[in-house]
């Protein structure tokens, strides 16, 4: 996930442990004080309490399991735009 002001995926103290689950919970929060954010699209292996108590406070979130069956086709697509990049690119 990319969290837009902090300039990082997922390599920052914001994804380790449980703390850093209330750490994207403020974030998100600070967000929608600053913009309207139309929804937030978790992943509920570890932040379904969190989209519960986002969704109560009146954020529209949406639940996107990272399962194989969506996972290996997203991958694939990256792979071959990669991929198809790197052939077009000057040698």
């Amino acid at each position: 996930m990319y969290l837009p002001g902090s300039g990082t995926f997922g390599s920052s103290p914001l994804y380790e442990g449980e703390s850093g689950v209330l750490e994207v919970v403020d974030h998100i929060r600070e967000l929608r004080d600053r913009y309207e954010i139309r929804e937030v699209v978790y992943d509920p292996w570890r932040f379904g309490q969190a989209a519960q108590e986002l969704k109560q406070q009146g954020v529209a979130v949406t639940e996107f399991p990272q399962t194989d069956a969506r996972m290996i086709p997203a991958s694939s697509r990256l792979h071959a735009a990669i991929v198809e990049e790197a052939d077009r690119a000057p040698r």
